[in-house]
This record gives structure tokens, C-alpha cells and sequence, in this order.
């Protein structure tokens, strides 16, 4: 589980790939994925009909932290 900024850096440097989803206050859901590509971590993300990706940084996954968490407690 992602609770520091070092647990974000760390997660940043092992996850091969990972989906998750968050809902915005506004209740829009955003869908995004992370995974390897020649070795550089890719975020992907789709909501509202677009697509975007681009590479990851550790700084996106701290601030993903509570989406990315419950995403690792439903698909251990």
C-alpha cells in the first residue's frame, strides 16, 4: 500500500502494470492504466471520450495514492 512519498517511489520503480479507476467529486470516472513500455512506466488515462498517454512519475502516483490503493485491494 502507497502511504508515503517513498512507498509512491518505490511503486514507481516495481509495478509492471496496474488498471484503476477514480471518481471525481463532480462524479465523473476516470479509468487509467500504468504499465512497462521499453522499460518506462506509461500512464494511460480515458474519460470523457478522450485518451491520453504519456510517461508516468512517481509524483503522479503519490497523487493517485488512495485510487491506486483501492485498486490493489480489489485485484490482489
Amino acid at each position: 500500500m502507497i502511504k508515503t512519498r517513498k512507498d509512491a517511489q518505490r511503486f514507481f520503480e516495481t509495478v509492471r502494470e496496474l488498471n484503476y479507476s477514480y471518481k471525481y467529486s463532480n462524479g465523473q470516472t476516470v479509468s487509467a492504466n500504468l504499465f512497462r513500455e521499453n522499460n518506462i512506466l506509461i500512464h494511460t488515462v480515458w474519460a470523457g471520450g478522450e485518451y491520453a498517454k504519456a510517461p508516468a512519475t512517481a509524483d503522479l502516483i503519490w497523487q493517485d495514492s488512495k485510487a491506486i490503493n483501492k485498486a490493489l485491494t480489489e485485484f490482489p
